[in-house]
């Protein structure tokens, strides 16, 4: 037993990474490279562990939720999809869909506060990308001023 371990904090295994997040990852660069081919590969190896059915085509892909007319299914909705089953309760989304630029996009959609793309902006038209500093850290970090805020805040 290290001495380390005491009862004041936890000796349980944390997750570094999965080896389906490395078969996502590999899919959304695929993606990138536009080899399709290649990324449903590494998708359906994903699937197939989990015991879900292949898929033979991007498009043969349906979302199990409900979206408008307006917002156009992407293999990267695919991507992502996996990504946010796989990766559940590990705090990746906003990650994932700042990455992938996406951010705005999954916010119009699916978000009720937010209605279009001015909803994501500051007055100067900055598109909130990044979160915002808060304020305290701001006040009490000497080296900062307002102007270091994220822009769009």
């Amino acid at each position: 037993e290290s001495e380390n371990v005491t009862e004041k904090n936890c000796y349980r295994d944390i997750v570094v990474f999965h080896a389906s997040d490395m078969y996502l990852i590999a899919a959304e660069a695929y993606l990138l490279a536009d080899d399709q081919p290649a990324a449903l590969a590494k998708i359906n190896a994903v699937r197939n562990r989990a015991g879900l059915p292949s898929l033979a085509s991007f498009s043969s892909y349906e979302a199990p939720y409900s979206i408008s007319s307006s917002f156009t299914e992407t293999p990267l909705d695919l991507v992502l999809d996996e990504r946010a089953r796989e990766l559940y309760a590990e705090r990746t989304r906003w990650e994932d869909l700042r990455r992938t630029r996406q951010l705005v996009r999954y916010n119009i959609e699916f978000a009720r506060a937010i209605d279009n793309v001015a909803d994501m902006q500051n007055s100067k038209g900055e598109t909130k990308w990044y979160r915002p500093i808060p304020a305290t850290e701001i006040n009490n970090n000497t080296s900062m001023t307002l102007e270091d805020q994220n822009p769009g805040y």
